[in-house]
């Protein structure tokens, strides 16, 4: 019997552009990306922790909620994009 051991995802979630490490909580400039942009891309969250600065993203897998480093391997333009990969490369949209 063959085991897999996955030590990373690759899922499209909406991932606004950002202005600055604070982010829209508190940064005034990313808090309006945030509202105005409905970007999404392709991620790399790592499931186990990683040995170099990343920012982090929370996901479900089960259930059960994870926070993993992530890297942003593509941006899409709009929603109908993500949607056209996501189907081709069969890739799970996170909607939240």
């Amino acid at each position: 019997m063959k085991v897999f051991i996955i030590n990373h995802l690759e899922i499209i979630k909406r991932m606004p552009r950002i202005h600055c490490a604070r982010g829209p909580l508190r940064c005034d400039k990313c808090k309006e990306l945030d509202k105005k942009e409905n970007s999404y891309a392709l991620i790399k969250v790592f499931l186990e922790p990683v040995d170099h600065a990343s920012p982090i993203t929370e996901i479900q897998i089960n259930g059960e909620k994870i926070f993993g480093a992530y890297n942003v391997i593509q941006r899409f333009e709009d929603i109908s994009e993500a949607k056209k990969y996501a189907e081709e490369n069969k890739v799970e949209i996170i909607y939240y």
